[in-house]
Parts: structure tokens; C-alpha cells; sequence
């Protein structure tokens, strides 16, 4: 009777220590997709940004070069 037990307890865990492993290779490949996911989205955020960064360079250019024209008209009419 103990030997029946105790075959049946060892089928038990053996069934349970093959659902962990199978559940546990699941979770990780889970974990490494959204680790992928999650640099892909970095990668895609630190793009945008260096655009925004360019673009602000430029309007900050345009900007600057159109303060000096109008500043040099104000100085030629207030000249006057």
C-alpha cells in the first residue's frame, strides 16, 4: 500500500515539475519578446526625439536669422 502511495505521489510531482517547465519556457519567451518590444519602442522614441531636436534646430535658425532682418530694418528706420 505505501509502495502504490508513493508511486502515485512521485507521478504527481512529476507531472507537476513538467506543467512548471513548460509554464516557465512560456514566461520566458513571454519575457523575451516584450524585452524586444520594449527596445524596439526605445529605439523608435530616441529617433523621434533626435528628429524634434533637428527640427528645433532649424526653426531655431529661421527664427534667429529672421530677428536679424527685422532688427536691421528697425535700426534703418529709427536711423532715419
Amino acid at each position: 500500500m505505501v509502495a502504490r502511495w508513493d508511486n502515485s505521489v512521485q507521478k504527481s510531482v512529476e507531472t507537476t515539475a513538467i506543467r512548471s517547465l513548460r509554464r516557465l519556457k512560456a514566461l520566458y519567451t513571454f519575457c523575451r519578446s516584450l524585452a524586444n518590444t520594449w527596445d524596439l519602442h526605445e529605439l523608435t522614441i530616441a529617433r523621434h526625439g533626435k528628429e524634434l531636436l533637428d527640427r528645433l534646430d532649424e526653426t531655431t535658425l529661421q527664427q534667429d536669422a529672421a530677428n536679424q532682418a527685422m532688427t536691421g530694418q528697425l535700426c534703418r528706420v529709427s536711423a532715419l
